[in-house]
């Protein structure tokens, strides 16, 4: 599965590559705005993108929009704090199909990041 991590957050990108990298999922590209998420989603079309709800230049509910416009079955989990729930369920209407909550959980990212690979394959075997 290939990953794209997006936060403003030099440091919770980098935490989050770890966990995911130590549990064997291929991080191919990291954002630091919505503009370079996006860019980057288009130059790679990975698997999926993970995003925080705190993204400079787009947006994060620009981007989100801008990514399913060019590739409407991405799949788009948003990272947040406790506090944003009203943009979880924002994001969630725009087209997300997961969140995460920070600070991480090892086990609760692992466990979403599972869930995004079995309904990728359940897509694949309808392709």
């Amino acid at each position: 599965m290939n990953i794209i991590i997006a936060d403003h957050d030099i440091i919770l990108r980098k935490k989050l590559r770890k966990i995911l990298e130590d549990n064997h999922y291929k991080v191919v590209d990291e954002a630091a705005n919505g503009l370079h998420t996006y860019n980057k989603y288009v130059a790679h079309e990975p698997d999926l993108v993970i995003i925080s709800l705190q993204m400079p230049i787009f947006n994060s509910l620009d981007t989100i929009e801008r990514i399913l416009l060019h590739n409407n079955k991405a799949m788009i989990v948003v990272i947040s704090t406790q506090n944003q729930q009203k943009l979880v369920f924002d994001a969630l209407e725009k087209g997300a199909v997961h969140y995460l909550t920070t600070p991480y959980v090892n086990e609760k990212v692992i466990d979403v990041i599972e869930e995004m690979h079995h309904l990728l394959e359940e897509r694949r075997k309808y392709v």
